[in-house]
């Protein structure tokens, strides 16, 4: 059997077990030994490639950051330096038109620096602004809209979670990216 039909088996055969309600990583798993024992025709090659793709795909030093910026976003999340930020960006700019608007794009702003991601920003503000924003009289759609686009400013703005799996994939200078981020993050900030 050709390497295409093999492959085209077992993703019917992962799509099948999907339905079925077997989990996700169990398929998975199972359809990449069985299929790269059709495709290599040794099981004892097979079971070398267990041993050695798991550690190659997850021991790449540039990829020690990612759990440092989850683990930053979360002391910013749990010790309340999120919901404090956003209050004291509301105390400053919350008496002009629009100001808990802005509020919400700056304390976006803010954690996107402190986390590195957009999910997770998104997640904290919606439940710490969309509120405040509701309360306030702001659309609902309007409210949602702009934490979604506030919170992908934690895609530009350094520490960057994407830019430096983006520099990994591409094999880009992490610096370089994280440097060249800031500007354009501050200016998009800005203009939300």
């Amino acid at each position: 059997m050709s390497h295409e039909i093999i492959g085209v088996v077992f993703f019917a055969i992962a799509i099948v077990l999907l339905c079925l309600g077997l989990h996700i990583g169990l398929v998975l798993a199972f359809a990449g030994v069985i299929g790269a024992w059709f495709v290599l025709g040794d099981f004892n090659a097979v079971i070398g490639l267990l041993k050695s793709t798991p550690y190659a795909s997850v021991g790449v030093y540039d990829l020690s950051v990612v759990p440092l910026f989850i683990i930053m976003g979360e002391f910013s999340l749990y010790g309340g330096i999120s919901g404090a930020a956003y209050s004291a960006l509301n105390h400053w700019v919350g008496r002009i038109r629009g100001g808990l608007g802005i509020a919400t794009v700056w304390a976006c702003a803010a954690f996107g620096a402190t986390s590195g991601s957009s999910v997770a920003a998104a997640s904290v503000f919606t439940k710490v602004a969309y509120p405040e924003m509701r309360k306030a009289g702001y659309d609902k759609y309007f409210s949602t809209g702009l934490i979604a686009s506030a919170s992908t400013l934690a895609m530009l703005i350094p520490p960057s979670l994407y830019m430096v799996i983006f520099g990994i994939l591409a094999q880009q200078s992490i610096s370089r990216l994280l440097i060249a981020g800031f500007l354009p993050g501050v200016l998009t900030a800005l203009l939300l």
